[in-house]
């Protein structure tokens, strides 16, 4: 009371302090208690664990508390006021921290506190605020939020970090293999991911980080991040690392690289968990740090069925899991967002999750970035719609079991052969036009619930040199990517033989062939090749398919079948129709049938009648002058002269 009457008499009240002032303060600090600054509440663990991260010595960790005393309780900012001598410098200055621990200012080396060797400058953890026109004794230690919020067991990240940090969803760790124990032990960690396609960081190692105990954050860095200061963007993110015991995932480092060149050598330098990725192989000239490289291969069998599972849980049975995982190649991200869809698509429906549902969302997942060079098929054509020869239909379900078991035979037993050969599957259909080759394709594409690719020639042939086999280049590597087959119809344009080498023209040809014969072998999908003249192409493809279809014409009975379910149930018929006649007379193939169906749908709906015999013989007489055959009575029998009247 005698000090607030002396303040209140005093026309500069709140412009100095005497002497009793900060003795009431310290006597307060005894009789009521530090207020926030009370250790029972959990703020004394929290400085332990501090010091702990950063290995600090006990006078760093004194410095950070000290400085913080200000914002925790208003009683040390009256104090420091009176000690600093200055009612406007209520918190703690370099002098007045090295006149408390009894450090003598003029010494130089009292000063190592605050240098760049010091941990507390070297991440961060305090703020130095120079006073312009004053020494640096009177400049001002603050506390950055983050630092101060984790000594209050709080969590505000850092906000110029903010929009840097994603975190991650852990993937489950039998994902991560031996990666958790390279993170674990090497300083420098690069994961090569040639499956990734959407820049993310690889799951595996997602997975091996959270194995480490440690939380999974992706570092989104852009040019408006890292330009112009790298290396304090590195401090930060070793603080952030260190304080909330997280795992860094940076990259795709060649984007990195590209956009700021030499912010990974400040990155590698980070010391906290870090991991570096990308689809490129790993510079020399990005940091003089060499890191421990480990490849990535395609998630093999095992771990894609483990994966879907845990994704889908019980919404489908152990057959369609394995159905999925056997068929589809996806990186584990991608598995993620997949079936994130099909069960989000399939609640909104208020119904159980398909199979379907997820073949749809594989469909979506890769519905962009590949149809510039082929024409998507979803395919709606199975089993029941094919009409082909018994040996035909049985040799198309073996190449059906060949994709499904592909993983089991090169990955689990090992037969992969080696030379550069893949898991891929490469088949050729050879046969006359309209025998089936396409509709078949079709078939299999539906039965393995993939879609269906017709490569589109115009888009890849190139009259330039070399020019051919970059587009080709860019849609198998676009290709890698999509869970689709794809399909080279009139393959002998592309595919066709090796000459001997006359001119130059001779010679780029035959290295358009011979870069296609090596890109077979290495592409890890499912390729068709269909044409109508196999001595056409090259011998050497022969060895590089699993298996040569020969598509022969239909029999009567085929043909009979053809005509039945081209025209039965999709137009008027006449009752005077001969289908015994029309599958023994003519022999052509099912898609003649199908042009000749149409003719006749044309001319009966210009009569505005049913379609009958007639018509049908006409447009079979149509079909064959197009071929180039011969109109013989012995074929078209008393029709030939009905069609003249």
């Amino acid at each position: 009371k005698e000090e607030s009457t002396d303040d209140a008499r005093h026309g500069f009240r709140g412009l100095y302090l005497t002497e009793r002032k900060p003795s009431a303060i310290i006597a307060s600090f005894f009789e009521e208690g530090f207020g926030a600054m009370d250790f029972e509440d959990g703020v004394a663990t929290q400085f332990e664990a501090l010091g702990s991260a950063f290995e600090l010595h006990e006078i760093e960790t004194e410095l950070i508390l000290e400085a913080l005393a200000p914002d925790l309780d208003t009683r040390f900012a009256k104090l420091y006021s009176f000690l600093n001598e200055d009612t406007n410098s209520d918190y703690l200055t370099v002098g007045l921290f090295l006149t408390l621990v009894g450090a003598n200012p003029l010494r130089g080396d009292q000063y190592d506190l605050f240098g760049p060797n010091s941990s507390l400058t070297k991440y961060e953890l305090i703020e130095i605020e120079e006073v312009p026109g004053r020494s640096h004794l009177s400049a001002r230690i603050r506390v950055p939020a983050s630092v101060a919020s984790f000594c209050m067991g709080q969590t505000v990240p850092d906000e110029s970090l903010q929009d840097l940090l994603q975190e991650l969803l852990p993937f489950p760790e039998p994902l991560a293999g031996e990666i958790t124990t390279v993170v674990s032990s090497e300083p420098l960690v690069y994961v090569r991911d040639s499956s990734t396609f959407d820049g993310s960081p690889p799951a595996q190692a997602i997975a091996a980080i959270a194995a480490n105990g440690l939380k999974p954050v992706a570092i989104r860095l852009s040019s408006a991040s890292v330009a112009h200061r790298p290396a304090r963007l590195a401090r930060l993110l070793a603080r952030e690392a260190r304080l909330k015991s997280l795992g860094l995932l940076i990259g795709p480092a060649e984007l990195i690289e590209s956009v700021v060149p030499g912010s990974i050598a400040e990155f590698a330098e980070i010391s906290a968990t870090k991991v570096f990725f990308g689809a490129a192989a790993w510079d020399p000239a990005w940091s003089p740090s060499a890191p421990k490289v480990i490849e990535l291969e395609e998630l093999s069998l095992s771990q894609a069925r483990f994966l879907w599972k845990e994704e889908l849980g019980d919404a489908l049975g152990e057959n369609d899991v394995d159905e999925i995982a056997a068929v589809i190649r996806l990186p584990a991200s991608s598995i993620r967002r997949v079936t994130a869809r099909a069960l989000a698509d399939a609640k909104a429906q208020m119904r159980q999750v398909t199979l379907g549902d997820v073949r749809q969302a594989v469909r979506f997942e890769h519905s962009s970035g590949f149809e510039s060079g082929a024409r998507r098929i979803e395919p709606a054509v199975g089993w029941d719609k094919l009409v082909v020869s018994s040996s035909v239909l049985q040799q198309l379900r073996e190449l059906c079991d060949r994709v499904r078991n592909r993983e089991t035979v090169f990955t689990e037993w090992r037969m992969r052969s080696g030379g550069g050969r893949t898991g891929g599957v490469a088949a050729m259909f050879a046969g006359d036009s309209g025998t089936g080759k396409t509709m078949s394709a079709e078939v299999l594409a539906h039965d393995l619930g993939v879609d269906l690719y017709t490569i589109n020639l115009a888009t890849i042939v190139d009259k330039y040199i070399g020019e051919t086999e970059k587009n080709l280049e860019r849609l198998f590597s676009q290709a890698k990517g999509v869970n689709g087959i794809l399909f080279f119809d009139e393959a002998d344009a592309i595919f066709g033989k090796r000459s001997e080498v006359k001119d130059a023209r001779d010679r780029y040809a035959n290295t358009e062939v011979a870069y296609l014969l090596q890109r077979i072998e290495s592409f890890g999908g499912v390729i068709i090749l269909a044409t109508n003249l196999r001595s056409n192409l090259d011998e050497a493809f022969t060895r590089r398919l699993d298996m040569i279809i020969e598509f022969p014409k239909p029999s009567p009975e085929e043909r009979k079948i053809l005509w039945q379910r081209t025209l039965i149930g999709k137009a008027p018929l006449d009752d005077d129709i001969d289908w015994q006649y029309l599958a023994e007379s003519f022999d052509i193939s099912g898609g003649n049938i199908a042009n000749v169906a149409i003719t006749a749908a044309h001319l009966a709906a210009a009569r505005d009648r049913a379609i009958g015999m007639l018509d049908l013989t006409k447009g079979l007489y149509y079909e064959y002058r197009k071929l180039g055959r011969l109109v013989v009575e012995s074929e078209f029998g008393p029709w030939l002269a009905k069609m003249s009247t």
